[in-house]
């Protein structure tokens, strides 16, 4: 959802690298725990410049 709003308000945003860098700076946070899935950058939605229907 956040991802979704800032996108659409500023697409050149770069909260897609921030959520990257944070979890890779703190591999012992439970990223499930927060609600990712394991595969998450996977995940279309993640990948940068994802343009939305």
């Amino acid at each position: 959802m956040i991802k979704y709003l800032l996108f659409t308000v500023s697409p050149q945003n770069s909260f897609t690298d921030k959520i990257k860098e944070l979890i890779t700076k703190y591999p012992t946070i439970d990223t499930q725990a927060m609600g990712f899935p394991s595969d998450w950058e996977n995940a279309p939605i993640w990948k940068q410049n994802t343009i939305f229907p």
